[in-house]
């Protein structure tokens, strides 16, 4: 039987100009890519997280870009990697607001949102 991680997230970044040039969220690995599958972003036995950004098309916006960072992760229980991913990405950016969540095999959930400068669980 398949242990099962699943992860929700949804982090706005201030005003930056070149978003995806200036942040590193890592490479999407699908379950068929070939060859290396050498990637930050946690990966699970068929493939990584899946990565969406939306760019606010009113420039002069604070709150420019929403980055939202998903998916089910088969084979795979790591729970720090997934917090150490979430605590990269945003260190010494400007985030106007962020959280994320963390299920894995219906046994262990966890909730964190951003606090000043890394994610921080919910109680």
């Amino acid at each position: 039987m398949s242990i099962w991680t699943h992860v929700n997230s949804s982090i706005r970044f201030d005003h930056m100009h070149g978003l995806q040039d200036k942040f590193d969220f890592g490479r999407i690995i699908n379950y068929d890519t070939e060859g290396n599958w050498d990637t930050i972003v946690p990966c699970g036995s068929e493939g990584s997280l899946e990565i969406s950004i939306w760019e606010n098309p009113d420039k002069s916006c604070m709150a420019a870009y929403t980055v939202n960072i998903f998916g089910d992760l088969r084979d795979y229980e790591n729970d720090k990697e997934i917090i150490n991913y979430f605590n990269s990405i945003v260190k010494g950016k400007m985030i106007r607001s962020g959280f994320f969540s963390i299920e894995c095999n219906r046994e262990r959930f966890f909730n964190f949102d951003f606090d000043d400068e890394i994610f921080k669980e919910i109680k």
